[in-house]
C-alpha cells in the first residue's frame, strides 16, 4: 500500500510539473538597444590561402569561422539595413563603416562584389591578418557604422557586437594555438 501512495504522489508531483518544465527557457537579449535604426548582421570567414601577411592559412577561403589561428588573415564581413526603410546600406548612405580589435587600430570597411561574376554579392568587408604574438581567446570586436547626413536628417549609428550566447562566449571570434582535430601550424602553412 505504501508502494502505490508513493508511486501516484510521483506521478501527481510530474504531472504538476509539467507545465513549468515545458515551458522554453528565456532566450538572451541579443540587441540590447530598445529601439534598432540600423540592423547590423556580421561575421568572419578565412582569407585566402597565401594572402595573410605571416604566411600561415586555412587552405580554403572565405569559409566561415570563428576559431583562428595567429598569423592567419580574418574576413570580416558585414551587411547593415537601415530598419525603418528597409534598404540595405551601401557605400552611397554611410559616411562610414569600420572594425574595432582590441589592441588594434580601427580598419576601415570598404563596400565591394565578392566574386567575379555579373551576379556576385555586395557587403561590407575588411581583412585582418593575427599577428603571431597576438593573446589567445575571444577577440570582443565591434563593427561601428555612421550614415551620412541627408535632406538635414540626423545621421544613425550602428553597432555590432558579439552575443555572448548562454554568457559562454559560444559564437565569438576566438584566437586558437589550433583548431579541433589540427596540429598548430607553423609559419608557411
Amino acid at each position: 500500500m505504501k508502494l502505490i501512495v508513493t508511486l501516484v504522489a510521483g506521478v501527481a508531483a510530474a504531472v504538476l510539473a509539467a507545465p513549468a518544465f515545458a515551458q522554453e527557457a528565456p532566450q538572451p537579449n541579443v540587441f540590447p538597444a530598445k529601439k534598432v535604426g540600423i540592423a547590423i548582421y556580421a561575421d568572419t570567414v578565412t582569407a585566402s590561402p597565401g594572402e595573410s601577411i605571416f604566411g600561415v592559412s586555412y587552405p580554403i577561403r572565405c569559409t566561415q569561422l570563428n576559431l583562428m589561428r595567429r598569423g592567419e588573415g580574418i574576413v570580416f564581413r558585414m551587411w547593415a539595413v537601415d530598419t525603418k526603410t528597409g534598404k540595405t546600406l551601401t557605400d552611397q548612405d554611410l559616411k562610414f563603416a569600420f572594425v574595432r580589435i582590441p589592441g588594434v587600430p580601427d580598419r576601415a570597411m570598404r563596400f565591394t562584389p565578392h566574386g567575379r561574376t555579373e551576379d556576385a554579392p555586395w557587403f561590407w568587408a575588411t581583412r585582418w591578418d593575427v599577428p603571431l604574438d597576438y593573446p589567445l581567446g575571444i577577440v570582443d570586436f565591434q563593427i561601428i557604422v555612421r550614415t551620412k547626413k541627408v535632406d538635414g536628417k540626423k545621421p544613425k549609428t550602428g553597432f555590432f557586437t558579439q552575443p555572448n550566447i548562454f554568457g559562454l562566449g559560444l559564437g565569438k571570434l576566438e584566437i586558437v594555438e589550433s583548431r579541433p582535430n589540427e596540429t598548430p601550424a607553423a609559419p608557411g602553412s
